[in-house]
């Protein structure tokens, strides 16, 4: 799942990454071999030991590279994870990127990102007043935060994948409804593929992944007229198959 987000998202050299809540850093992983393998003459290695030219690849890559997560032992799992795989100067900071004082200086709340690619927890709800005051919507439920979160930190001509369930894109909650209607009104939605039940082992939730963009002009609201949807019947497809049944309806 994380490589199908990856690979529809395409992020690039020089290109800004984020990721806020990164868990053991896979989708930074993924998208690092991902920009790494795109422009690579020979099959990718097991280890870049020996190989200087694909590490300062890598060096160039983690630079550009931006994840928090509130759990001390993920982060720890991060640093190690992306070490092991030549990203060694990521941005990866603790944080409760939801919080007022959880953790971000002025300069984290306010970057922004050419490609935000997402897997955040849904459940739980925060105390209001304590709550980062420039998300564009006014919630407590956590998986509308963190949509609300991705929405404020994508740059201008910026594209996100996250993980959202199924229940935010239909709910009737106040919330809810004027979320979606600023995604559809200011962004450009471009996918929404529904995953089979329990695709995820972190959640019991239907799930889908969201795909959209921002415009590169204040001038220029394309207001999302046409949104490719996908259903993922079994888990087999999605393990085995991540991309082909997309990128081959889509060129239909």
């Amino acid at each position: 799942i994380r490589k199908l987000m990856v690979q529809l998202l395409d992020p690039d050299f020089a290109e800004t990454l984020y990721d806020p809540a990164c868990g053991t850093a896979g989708f930074l992983v993924d998208a690092a071999e991902h920009i790494v393998a795109k422009y690579s003459p020979w099959p990718q290695p097991t280890s870049l030991e020996g190989d200087p030219v694909r590490q300062r690849d890598f060096d160039a890559i983690g630079d550009c590279f931006y994840a928090n997560d509130v759990n001390r032992q993920c982060i720890r799992i991060s640093m190690m994870n992306l070490f092991l795989h030549g990203i060694r100067n990521a941005h990866v900071k603790r944080a409760n990127v939801l919080s007022a004082s959880g953790g971000l200086n002025d300069d984290d709340m306010g970057r922004e990102y050419d490609v935000v690619l997402c897997n955040p927890p849904f459940a739980g709800l925060l105390p209001k007043e304590g709550i980062r005051a420039d998300l564009p919507v006014v919630s407590k439920r956590a998986d509308l935060l963190f949509l609300a979160l991705v929405i404020r930190s994508l740059r201008r001509g910026g594209r996100c994948a996250v993980i959202v369930p199924e229940s935010l894109l239909s709910g009737s909650a106040g919330a809810s409804v004027d979320l979606r209607r600023k995604l559809v009104e200011d962004f450009a939605v471009r996918a929404i593929i529904s995953l089979p039940k329990q695709a995820l082992f972190s959640t019991l939730a239907k799930v889908a992944i969201l795909v959209f963009e921002r415009p590169k002009t204040t001038d220029h609201f394309p207001r999302s007229r046409k949104i490719w949807f996908y259903r993922i019947h079994s888990e087999e497809y999605v393990s085995r198959r991540p991309a082909q049944g997309v990128y081959q309806r889509q060129n239909e």
